[in-house]
């Protein structure tokens, strides 16, 4: 029998040999003959697509096509794409400019938009969905989606950043939350949008394909393991600590009794080989949602998965909606954890079962491909119920909506694109280009900037100024503001603080000017400074004050002007007393006022 790769070179062998349209129809039918048997093998996927992409005005066999966003701009593919590739045809973004491959369409994020990409497609592709299954994560939103003719789709898997979400929403026709819990609160806080609740926001599935499960639960040796931290996290909270003092707890009483392991920090590969080996994998999920990796991977390896039953701002986290309690998963809190984890140890069968249970559901429900195949026919549905009209703003507007969000990233290599809309945002916005450019600041020195973009604003004032002198910068847009609103007197205080100038006459004004601040005064789809860094204060304590005062307040408004005005007045309260307890200010106790903030 010919090896794969032999079979993979004979086939490109009949690709050259094509002379006319049927000899193409061959190659083609000669690859799907192949794909059943092939289908797990990744080099295989990847020479049919590229096959079929390159010659998609002449394929006989129909296939879905998607247009893949930037979660594969320099890693191609991967375990998002794989399963994707045995469902579909799919061209997807490269930030290699020199990559020729005709499934890959080179894509510069600075200078090209998606009527770019779309000229760069080969004849006859003509994408049913543009689909970034992580546009809040590690991929970059490109200019321009608004100009597709076909649907725009993004996964969100990072609700934390609720502030970037809210923004980000609008550039995209619709949205996959993480979890149905989230599918309810985008549905209220953007009821213009399309929202999509299909499970794990189609954002991650099972891996059973590059995951075996380990041998059965009697013959594993370890009884019980832990592969995380007991660190406190804003996104965790207390449940990663309160999972250790439990694990702890039964340790003293049972470890005689048990094997009993924690291990964290591990490579990828001495990871899998603890969960393949254990019987019960402990977890803890985080505000993002009912589950995660781990949930999965555990799952997966064949172990009987506990997790600790965590309840957030957001409300319910629904595990429910996915796996049967008591059935396929076990949910503890600290009172409980002991009973039901001798429960499992005690009764070896029902161990066997839960673990059996929830493996099998994991990998037949949510595989992957079954997870595309819904969201493909969710996609398909739809269109046809708007009779392919897609409710959509203005391109303008939807450039404005763009820049908001990629600001509110914090990302430097996804701030850099915000610059480039800034103009249109700020007209759109209905304010002065300085007030937009006040924040921008500091992107703007932070990158390197090819030619077009460092002309881009011309001989402006405030520029030149930068990176010589960031505070003469600062002083030089501000004072170009007709009329400071308190955003801007927000970002001028906290952007000069955190370049040198500890003048706390202007943070005093600010204060009371905060306190003083008119209900709605402030807006989540403003260029506000969040991503600022105070010496004396890590990245912890800023992401702690970012979610817990500021992006949850947004996220659990629904949609409510006011409240979420509130949680922006409320977290700008809080940074500004600590700023003034940190200038040394001793007109009032600015720590304590700090910390009432924080409840």
């Amino acid at each position: 029998m010919a090896s794969t790769t032999e079979i993979l070179e004979n086939l490109k062998a009949m690709e050259a040999a094509a002379a006319d349209n049927a000899a193409v129809q061959e190659v083609e039918a000669a690859y799907e003959e192949l794909a059943p048997t092939l289908q797990h093998d990744a080099a295989f996927l990847c020479q049919r697509n590229s096959f079929r992409v390159q010659n998609a005005v002449l394929m006989a066999i129909p296939r879905p096509k998607v247009l893949l966003g930037l979660i594969n701009g320099s890693i191609y593919p991967n375990f998002h794409t794989m399963p994707l590739l045995r469902v579909a045809d799919v061209a997807s973004l490269s930030t290699d400019a020199k990559d020729e491959r005709p499934d890959r369409i080179p894509f510069n994020i600075i200078t090209d938009t998606m009527d770019d990409a779309v000229n760069k497609l080969p004849l006859g592709f003509q994408p049913d969905i543009y689909w970034d299954p992580q546009a809040c994560g590690g991929s970059t939103t490109p200019r321009g989606l608004a100009s597709l003719p076909f649907m725009t789709v993004a996964g969100f898997c990072h609700h934390h950043r609720a502030v970037e979400l809210h923004n980000l929403a609008y550039s995209y026709d619709a949205i996959c939350p993480l979890s149905t819990t989230y599918a309810e609160i985008f549905r209220s806080t953007l009821p213009q949008k399309e929202i999509f609740d299909l499970p794990f926001g189609v954002n991650w599935g099972s891996f059973h394909h590059f995951i075996p499960a380990g041998g059965a639960s009697a013959e594993r040796e370890i009884d019980i393991l832990l592969t995380f931290d007991g660190a406190n996290t804003p996104i965790y909270g207390q449940y990663r600590a309160k999972v250790h003092e439990a694990f702890q707890a039964f340790k003293e009483k049972h470890g005689d009794k048990y094997r009993l392991e924690i291990q964290h920090g591990l490579s990828r590969t001495d990871y899998l080989g603890y969960i393949q080996r254990s019987k019960i994998v402990l977890n803890a999920v985080g505000l993002h949602g009912p589950y995660n990796y781990r949930l999965c991977e555990a799952m997966n390896a064949g172990a009987a998965v506990m997790q600790i039953d965590a309840q957030y701002a957001t409300g319910d986290q629904k595990i429910g909606s996915y796996f049967k309690e008591d059935e396929e998963i076990i949910l503890f809190d600290e009172s409980s954890f002991e009973a039901k984890a001798l429960a499992l140890l005690e009764n070896p069968d029902r161990l066997s079962a839960v673990a059996s249970a929830g493996k099998a559901r994991l990998e037949s429900e949510y595989s992957y491909e079954m997870l595309y195949l819904k969201l493909l026919q969710t996609v398909q549905e739809t269109v046809q119920a708007k009779g392919g009209k897609l409710n959509r703003l203005p391109q303008e507007t939807a450039s404005a909506t763009r820049a908001l969000a990629m600001f509110h990233s914090n990302r430097p290599e996804k701030q850099i694109t915000s610059l480039l809309d800034l103009p249109i945002a700020a007209a759109q916005m209905d304010m002065q280009f300085e007030s937009a450019l006040l924040p921008h600041l500091k992107c703007y020195t932070a990158m390197v900037t090819p030619e077009n973009l460092a002309n881009l604003y011309g001989e402006h004032e405030a520029l030149q100024k930068f990176p010589q002198n960031a505070l003469e910068g600062y002083k030089a847009c501000f004072d170009m503001i007709d009329k400071p609103s308190l955003t801007d007197r927000w970002n001028m205080a906290v952007l000069c603080y955190e370049a040198g100038d500890r003048e706390t006459i202007r943070l005093l004004g600010l204060f009371q000017e905060l306190l003083k601040a008119e209900p709605g005064e402030f807006s989540a789809m403003s260029f506000f400074t969040t991503g600022f860094n105070i010496e004396g204060f890590d990245e912890q304590f800023h992401t702690e004050a970012r979610v817990n005062l500021l992006n949850l307040g947004v996220l659990t408004s629904l949609g409510d002007g006011e409240r979420i005005s509130r949680a922006i007045q409320g977290y700008m309260l809080f940074w500004v007393c600590i700023l003034l307890a940190h200038a040394g200010d001793t007109s009032a106790d600015w720590q304590a006022r700090a910390n009432a903030f924080l409840g």
